[in-house]
Protein backbone atom coordinates (compact mmCIF):
# COMPACT_ATOMS: atom_id res chain seq x y z
CA UNK A 1 0.00 0.00 0.00
CA UNK A 2 0.91 3.43 -0.69
CA UNK A 3 3.01 5.28 2.72
CA UNK A 4 0.46 7.21 4.83
CA UNK A 5 1.16 11.42 4.19
CA UNK A 6 3.84 12.98 6.53
CA UNK A 7 3.48 15.43 8.58
CA UNK A 8 5.19 18.53 6.47
CA UNK A 9 3.85 19.16 2.58
CA UNK A 10 7.49 19.47 2.02
CA UNK A 11 8.86 16.27 3.03
CA UNK A 12 9.01 13.14 -0.30
CA UNK A 13 7.35 9.77 0.78
CA UNK A 14 9.81 7.86 -0.42
CA UNK A 15 13.02 7.66 2.32
CA UNK A 16 14.92 5.28 0.24
CA UNK A 17 14.77 6.77 -3.18
CA UNK A 18 12.92 3.65 -5.09
CA UNK A 19 10.36 5.26 -6.65
CA UNK A 20 11.05 6.57 -10.40
CA UNK A 21 10.05 10.19 -9.48
CA UNK A 22 10.16 12.01 -6.15
CA UNK A 23 6.51 11.30 -4.66
CA UNK A 24 5.97 14.49 -3.36
CA UNK A 25 2.20 15.62 -1.66
CA UNK A 26 1.20 16.33 -5.06
CA UNK A 27 1.76 12.68 -6.49
CA UNK A 28 0.81 10.98 -3.81
CA UNK A 29 -2.81 12.87 -3.65
CA UNK A 30 -3.42 12.06 -6.86
CA UNK A 31 -2.45 8.74 -7.05
CA UNK A 32 -4.81 8.07 -4.21
CA UNK A 33 -7.12 9.34 -6.12
CA UNK A 34 -6.99 7.40 -8.58
CA UNK A 35 -6.67 4.20 -6.32
CA UNK A 36 -9.95 5.54 -3.92
CA UNK A 37 -11.94 7.68 -6.67
CA UNK A 38 -11.46 7.11 -10.21
CA UNK A 39 -10.55 3.59 -10.20
CA UNK A 40 -13.90 2.15 -8.25
CA UNK A 41 -16.30 4.68 -10.13
CA UNK A 42 -15.33 1.79 -13.12
CA UNK A 43 -17.79 -0.29 -10.84
CA UNK A 44 -17.71 -3.44 -11.71
CA UNK A 45 -15.94 -5.35 -8.58
CA UNK A 46 -14.90 -8.35 -10.23
CA UNK A 47 -12.69 -9.26 -13.72
CA UNK A 48 -12.13 -12.36 -14.57
CA UNK A 49 -8.49 -13.25 -15.42
CA UNK A 50 -6.97 -15.86 -17.74
CA UNK A 51 -7.69 -18.78 -15.80
CA UNK A 52 -10.98 -17.79 -15.11
CA UNK A 53 -10.94 -17.30 -11.36
CA UNK A 54 -11.81 -13.42 -9.76
CA UNK A 55 -10.03 -10.74 -8.53
CA UNK A 56 -10.86 -7.74 -6.43
CA UNK A 57 -10.40 -4.43 -8.76
CA UNK A 58 -8.76 -3.28 -6.01
CA UNK A 59 -5.80 -5.15 -6.68
CA UNK A 60 -5.47 -4.29 -10.38
CA UNK A 61 -5.87 -0.37 -9.24
CA UNK A 62 -2.56 -1.32 -6.77
CA UNK A 63 -0.83 -3.04 -9.70
CA UNK A 64 -1.08 -0.25 -11.83
CA UNK A 65 0.16 2.12 -9.03
CA UNK A 66 3.34 -0.46 -8.78
CA UNK A 67 3.66 0.06 -12.54
CA UNK A 68 3.75 3.85 -12.08
CA UNK A 69 5.93 4.12 -9.28
CA UNK A 70 8.53 1.65 -11.04
CA UNK A 71 8.21 3.62 -14.56
CA UNK A 72 8.60 7.35 -15.42
CA UNK A 73 6.39 6.51 -18.38
CA UNK A 74 3.48 4.99 -16.96
CA UNK A 75 4.16 7.71 -13.64
CA UNK A 76 3.63 10.36 -15.88
CA UNK A 77 0.98 9.33 -17.90
CA UNK A 78 -1.34 8.44 -15.04
CA UNK A 79 -0.58 11.82 -13.20
CA UNK A 80 -1.72 13.91 -16.17
CA UNK A 81 -4.38 12.01 -16.08
CA UNK A 82 -5.69 12.24 -12.73
CA UNK A 83 -4.89 15.58 -11.88
CA UNK A 84 -7.41 16.60 -15.38
CA UNK A 85 -9.90 14.70 -13.79
CA UNK A 86 -9.96 16.08 -10.71
CA UNK A 87 -9.85 19.45 -10.97
CA UNK A 88 -12.68 19.12 -14.79
CA UNK A 89 -14.83 16.50 -13.25
CA UNK A 90 -14.47 17.09 -9.30
CA UNK A 91 -13.81 20.98 -9.44
CA UNK A 92 -10.48 20.22 -7.00
CA UNK A 93 -7.41 21.54 -7.00
CA UNK A 94 -3.90 19.27 -7.00
CA UNK A 95 -1.12 22.15 -6.55
CA UNK A 96 0.29 21.64 -9.80
CA UNK A 97 -0.96 23.02 -13.65
CA UNK A 98 -2.38 20.71 -16.21
CA UNK A 99 0.71 21.62 -18.42
CA UNK A 100 3.01 20.61 -15.80
CA UNK A 101 2.42 16.58 -15.94
CA UNK A 102 1.16 16.19 -19.25
CA UNK A 103 4.24 17.96 -20.65
CA UNK A 104 6.70 15.49 -18.68
CA UNK A 105 4.24 12.98 -19.68
CA UNK A 106 4.19 13.46 -23.57
CA UNK A 107 8.32 14.04 -22.87
CA UNK A 108 8.62 10.42 -20.98
CA UNK A 109 6.11 9.12 -23.95
CA UNK A 110 8.39 10.05 -26.73
CA UNK A 111 11.43 8.68 -24.68
CA UNK A 112 9.78 5.16 -23.95
CA UNK A 113 8.77 5.31 -28.05
CA UNK A 114 12.01 5.90 -29.33
CA UNK A 115 13.53 2.39 -27.03
CA UNK A 116 10.44 0.35 -27.26
CA UNK A 117 10.76 -2.88 -29.32
CA UNK A 118 7.46 -3.73 -29.52
CA UNK A 119 3.68 -2.04 -28.74
CA UNK A 120 2.77 -3.60 -24.88
CA UNK A 121 -1.06 -3.34 -23.10
CA UNK A 122 1.49 -0.67 -20.94
CA UNK A 123 2.00 1.27 -23.76
CA UNK A 124 -1.64 1.92 -24.79
CA UNK A 125 -2.93 1.93 -21.46
CA UNK A 126 -0.60 5.18 -21.05
CA UNK A 127 -1.96 6.67 -24.31
CA UNK A 128 -5.43 6.39 -23.30
CA UNK A 129 -4.63 8.05 -20.14
CA UNK A 130 -2.86 10.48 -21.64
CA UNK A 131 -5.68 11.17 -24.22
CA UNK A 132 -8.06 11.27 -21.62
CA UNK A 133 -6.41 13.75 -20.04
CA UNK A 134 -6.12 16.08 -23.24
CA UNK A 135 -9.92 15.13 -23.60
CA UNK A 136 -10.82 16.16 -20.09
CA UNK A 137 -9.63 19.85 -20.53
CA UNK A 138 -11.43 19.75 -23.77
CA UNK A 139 -8.55 19.92 -26.18
CA UNK A 140 -10.45 17.70 -28.43
CA UNK A 141 -8.12 17.33 -31.25
CA UNK A 142 -4.95 16.40 -29.59
CA UNK A 143 -7.05 13.77 -27.61
CA UNK A 144 -8.15 12.57 -31.09
CA UNK A 145 -4.90 12.19 -31.95
CA UNK A 146 -4.05 9.71 -28.84
CA UNK A 147 -6.94 7.73 -29.06
CA UNK A 148 -6.17 7.22 -33.15
CA UNK A 149 -3.06 6.16 -31.79
CA UNK A 150 -4.63 3.65 -29.04
CA UNK A 151 -6.68 2.54 -31.80
CA UNK A 152 -3.99 1.55 -34.24
CA UNK A 153 -1.73 -0.07 -31.71
CA UNK A 154 -4.72 -2.05 -30.57
CA UNK A 155 -5.49 -3.31 -33.88
CA UNK A 156 -1.66 -4.20 -34.69
CA UNK A 157 -1.92 -6.62 -31.95
CA UNK A 158 -4.98 -8.48 -32.88
CA UNK A 159 -7.92 -5.90 -31.71
CA UNK A 160 -9.68 -5.95 -28.17
CA UNK A 161 -9.84 -9.48 -27.86
CA UNK A 162 -5.58 -9.72 -27.99
CA UNK A 163 -5.91 -7.22 -24.91
CA UNK A 164 -6.92 -8.10 -21.14
CA UNK A 165 -9.97 -7.96 -20.38
CA UNK A 166 -10.17 -4.65 -17.87
CA UNK A 167 -8.01 -2.88 -20.44
CA UNK A 168 -10.05 -3.36 -23.57
CA UNK A 169 -13.70 -2.55 -21.14
CA UNK A 170 -11.43 0.90 -20.42
CA UNK A 171 -11.11 1.30 -24.34
CA UNK A 172 -14.69 0.42 -24.47
CA UNK A 173 -15.72 2.86 -22.46
CA UNK A 174 -13.93 5.75 -23.63
CA UNK A 175 -14.86 5.29 -27.51
CA UNK A 176 -18.31 5.26 -25.60
CA UNK A 177 -17.70 8.41 -24.45
CA UNK A 178 -16.32 10.11 -27.14
CA UNK A 179 -18.68 9.21 -30.03
CA UNK A 180 -21.66 10.09 -27.39
CA UNK A 181 -20.41 13.18 -26.84
CA UNK A 182 -19.42 14.00 -30.48
CA UNK A 183 -22.51 12.54 -31.86
CA UNK A 184 -20.48 10.43 -34.00
CA UNK A 185 -20.73 6.51 -34.43
CA UNK A 186 -17.69 4.59 -31.91
CA UNK A 187 -14.20 3.59 -33.41
CA UNK A 188 -15.20 -0.06 -32.19
CA UNK A 189 -18.03 -2.42 -33.27
CA UNK A 190 -20.01 -3.73 -30.03
CA UNK A 191 -19.16 -7.46 -31.90
CA UNK A 192 -15.51 -6.97 -31.20
CA UNK A 193 -16.07 -7.17 -27.37
CA UNK A 194 -19.19 -8.67 -27.15
CA UNK A 195 -18.67 -12.32 -25.14
CA UNK A 196 -19.63 -15.03 -27.22
CA UNK A 197 -20.25 -17.39 -23.70
CA UNK A 198 -22.80 -15.18 -22.19
CA UNK A 199 -25.45 -17.71 -22.60
CA UNK A 200 -23.01 -20.35 -21.18
CA UNK A 201 -21.63 -18.66 -18.25
CA UNK A 202 -22.40 -19.13 -14.45
CA UNK A 203 -25.36 -16.15 -14.64
CA UNK A 204 -26.28 -17.82 -18.46
CA UNK A 205 -29.35 -19.95 -17.03
CA UNK A 206 -30.31 -17.28 -14.45
CA UNK A 207 -30.85 -14.63 -17.08
CA UNK A 208 -32.45 -16.68 -19.40
CA UNK A 209 -34.89 -17.15 -16.54
CA UNK A 210 -35.45 -13.40 -15.86
CA UNK A 211 -36.28 -13.24 -19.81
CA UNK A 212 -38.51 -15.60 -19.64
CA UNK A 213 -40.47 -14.04 -16.99
CA UNK A 214 -40.11 -10.50 -18.57
CA UNK A 215 -41.66 -12.18 -21.97
CA UNK A 216 -44.22 -12.85 -19.94
CA UNK A 217 -45.53 -9.78 -18.98
CA UNK A 218 -45.01 -9.97 -15.00
CA UNK A 219 -41.83 -7.78 -15.12
CA UNK A 220 -42.58 -3.73 -15.55
CA UNK A 221 -39.29 -2.80 -16.26
CA UNK A 222 -39.34 -0.95 -19.47
CA UNK A 223 -42.97 -1.69 -20.63
CA UNK A 224 -43.74 2.06 -20.91
CA UNK A 225 -41.87 1.36 -23.85
CA UNK A 226 -42.49 -2.58 -24.88
CA UNK A 227 -45.99 -2.23 -24.43
CA UNK A 228 -47.99 -3.61 -28.24
CA UNK A 229 -49.31 0.60 -29.03
CA UNK A 230 -45.67 1.63 -28.77
CA UNK A 231 -44.88 -0.19 -32.16
CA UNK A 232 -45.22 2.30 -34.47
CA UNK A 233 -42.58 4.55 -32.38
CA UNK A 234 -40.22 1.68 -31.51
CA UNK A 235 -38.55 0.06 -34.42
CA UNK A 236 -38.06 -2.96 -34.12
CA UNK A 237 -34.14 -2.97 -33.71
CA UNK A 238 -34.38 -0.50 -30.92
CA UNK A 239 -37.36 -2.83 -29.71
CA UNK A 240 -35.08 -5.85 -28.85
CA UNK A 241 -32.21 -3.33 -27.26
CA UNK A 242 -34.48 -2.49 -24.98
CA UNK A 243 -35.80 -5.66 -24.28
CA UNK A 244 -31.70 -6.51 -23.24
CA UNK A 245 -31.66 -3.50 -21.31
CA UNK A 246 -34.50 -4.44 -19.29
CA UNK A 247 -32.80 -7.64 -18.83
CA UNK A 248 -29.88 -6.32 -17.64
CA UNK A 249 -31.82 -3.87 -15.25
CA UNK A 250 -34.06 -6.50 -13.71
CA UNK A 251 -30.79 -8.94 -13.16
CA UNK A 252 -29.09 -5.39 -11.54
CA UNK A 253 -32.81 -5.13 -9.14
CA UNK A 254 -32.16 -8.71 -8.30
CA UNK A 255 -28.53 -7.99 -7.31
CA UNK A 256 -29.05 -4.88 -5.24
CA UNK A 257 -31.85 -6.78 -3.02
CA UNK A 258 -30.07 -9.60 -2.78
CA UNK A 259 -32.55 -11.80 -4.33
CA UNK A 260 -29.52 -13.32 -7.08
CA UNK A 261 -28.45 -16.89 -5.66
CA UNK A 262 -24.87 -16.33 -3.68
CA UNK A 263 -23.01 -18.46 -6.20
CA UNK A 264 -24.50 -16.01 -8.71
CA UNK A 265 -23.60 -12.36 -7.93
CA UNK A 266 -19.91 -11.89 -8.03
CA UNK A 267 -20.48 -12.88 -11.73
CA UNK A 268 -23.97 -10.96 -12.15
CA UNK A 269 -21.81 -7.99 -11.46
CA UNK A 270 -20.14 -8.29 -13.82
CA UNK A 271 -22.24 -9.32 -16.57
CA UNK A 272 -24.51 -6.49 -15.87
CA UNK A 273 -21.02 -4.18 -16.26
CA UNK A 274 -20.39 -5.72 -19.78
CA UNK A 275 -24.13 -5.99 -20.84
CA UNK A 276 -24.48 -2.13 -20.32
CA UNK A 277 -21.21 -1.86 -22.44
CA UNK A 278 -22.46 -3.45 -25.46
CA UNK A 279 -25.77 -2.30 -24.77
CA UNK A 280 -24.66 1.73 -24.62
CA UNK A 281 -22.51 0.37 -27.99
CA UNK A 282 -25.19 -0.76 -29.87
CA UNK A 283 -27.29 2.42 -29.37
CA UNK A 284 -24.13 4.74 -30.51
CA UNK A 285 -24.62 2.14 -33.61
CA UNK A 286 -27.73 3.12 -35.43
CA UNK A 287 -29.61 6.14 -36.19
CA UNK A 288 -32.99 6.58 -36.76
CA UNK A 289 -35.24 8.67 -39.54
CA UNK A 290 -37.94 8.65 -37.56
CA UNK A 291 -36.79 11.92 -35.07
CA UNK A 292 -38.94 10.26 -32.08
CA UNK A 293 -37.26 7.10 -32.34
CA UNK A 294 -34.12 9.40 -32.29
CA UNK A 295 -34.76 11.12 -29.47
CA UNK A 296 -35.64 7.60 -27.49
CA UNK A 297 -32.13 6.48 -28.67
CA UNK A 298 -30.60 9.58 -26.81
CA UNK A 299 -32.93 9.93 -23.98
CA UNK A 300 -31.64 5.55 -23.15
CA UNK A 301 -28.21 6.59 -23.66
CA UNK A 302 -28.02 9.11 -21.18
CA UNK A 303 -30.04 7.35 -18.66
CA UNK A 304 -27.63 4.76 -19.19
CA UNK A 305 -24.81 6.97 -18.42
CA UNK A 306 -26.94 8.39 -15.69
CA UNK A 307 -26.95 5.54 -13.93
CA UNK A 308 -24.02 3.45 -14.36
CA UNK A 309 -20.91 5.93 -15.28
CA UNK A 310 -19.63 8.19 -12.66
CA UNK A 311 -17.68 10.32 -15.61
CA UNK A 312 -20.79 10.38 -17.68
CA UNK A 313 -22.89 11.43 -14.95
CA UNK A 314 -20.77 14.39 -14.23
CA UNK A 315 -19.76 15.21 -17.89
CA UNK A 316 -20.89 13.26 -21.17
CA UNK A 317 -24.70 13.59 -20.02
CA UNK A 318 -24.42 17.27 -20.06
CA UNK A 319 -22.95 17.27 -23.18
CA UNK A 320 -25.18 14.97 -25.13
CA UNK A 321 -28.50 16.84 -23.33
CA UNK A 322 -28.22 18.98 -26.38
CA UNK A 323 -28.34 16.63 -28.79
CA UNK A 324 -31.70 15.52 -27.46
CA UNK A 325 -32.85 18.47 -27.71
CA UNK A 326 -32.56 19.27 -31.32
CA UNK A 327 -34.20 15.75 -32.04
CA UNK A 328 -37.31 17.41 -30.18
CA UNK A 329 -37.31 20.02 -31.72
CA UNK A 330 -36.97 18.20 -35.16
CA UNK A 331 -40.25 16.37 -34.35
CA UNK A 332 -44.12 18.29 -34.75
CA UNK A 333 -45.72 17.88 -31.39
CA UNK A 334 -48.65 16.23 -32.64
CA UNK A 335 -46.83 13.47 -33.86
CA UNK A 336 -46.31 12.76 -29.94
CA UNK A 337 -49.95 12.86 -29.63
CA UNK A 338 -50.76 9.31 -28.84
CA UNK A 339 -47.13 8.93 -26.93
CA UNK A 340 -47.20 11.74 -24.76
CA UNK A 341 -46.16 9.43 -21.68
CA UNK A 342 -42.86 8.90 -23.46
CA UNK A 343 -42.12 12.32 -24.38
CA UNK A 344 -42.28 12.97 -20.68
CA UNK A 345 -39.84 10.63 -19.48
CA UNK A 346 -37.93 11.68 -22.42
CA UNK A 347 -37.73 15.58 -21.39
CA UNK A 348 -37.25 14.85 -17.62
CA UNK A 349 -34.15 12.73 -18.92
CA UNK A 350 -33.35 15.70 -20.51
CA UNK A 351 -33.87 17.87 -17.95
CA UNK A 352 -31.95 16.02 -15.30
CA UNK A 353 -29.03 15.32 -17.53
CA UNK A 354 -28.65 19.43 -18.62
CA UNK A 355 -26.24 21.32 -17.22
CA UNK A 356 -28.56 23.24 -14.16
CA UNK A 357 -29.01 26.84 -15.41
CA UNK A 358 -27.98 26.18 -18.71
CA UNK A 359 -30.57 27.44 -21.99
CA UNK A 360 -31.29 23.44 -22.46
CA UNK A 361 -32.00 22.76 -18.52
CA UNK A 362 -34.78 25.72 -19.29
CA UNK A 363 -36.32 24.33 -22.40
CA UNK A 364 -36.69 21.09 -20.99
CA UNK A 365 -38.45 22.42 -17.42
CA UNK A 366 -40.78 24.50 -20.04
CA UNK A 367 -41.91 21.73 -21.70
CA UNK A 368 -42.08 19.48 -19.02
CA UNK A 369 -44.63 22.20 -17.16
CA UNK A 370 -46.53 22.36 -20.38
CA UNK A 371 -47.11 18.22 -20.78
Amino acid sequence: SIATMPQSADDIIDPFGTTCIVVDNTAHTLLQYYLRTVHPSVWHVLCADSNGSASIFKDRAVSVLQGALSETYTMYCLLACMNVHMRYLDGCESGKDNEYFIVKAVKASHDYMRRAERISERMIFNIFQLGFAEWYRNNEHAALVHFRATTNMTYSIGGLKALARPLADLLVLGDGYIAGELGTLPIFSHTEFARQDDSDSVVGAYVLDIHQTMLSGSVTVARGLLQHGKKELVPRNLELMIMDLAVVVSVMNAADAGETPQDLADSALHWIYHRILVIRHQLLEVRFEDSRAESIRLAIILWILQCSTRAGRIRSTKIIAPQVRKSLQDTKESTWKAHNDVRLWILIIGATSARTGSGDHAWFLQRILRS
